[in-house]
């Protein structure tokens, strides 16, 4: 689990994005491709709203996804 110095700073790394953002703001805050984007989605591995064909992710569930990868090292 985070500790809140931890929980602040990766909140600072992403400050410029807004709290909801598309796949291709995904693919550069994680800095991976088009197709590991889609299945990262495709898994529901984070909530993200479909809008007219739109993903709209939130910022939050990028923050605890990387949150869960760090406690798997």
């Amino acid at each position: 689990m985070l500790n809140s110095k931890q929980n602040e700073a990766k909140k600072e790394l992403f400050g410029e994005y807004p709290d909801l953002v598309n796949v291709k703001d995904l693919m550069q805050m994680l800095r991976i491709g088009k197709t590991l984007a889609y299945k990262i989605l495709k898994d529901k591995r984070l909530k993200f709203y479909n809008i007219n064909g739109t993903y709209l992710i939130t910022k939050e569930s990028i923050l605890e996804l990387l949150s869960e990868c760090e406690v798997g090292r």
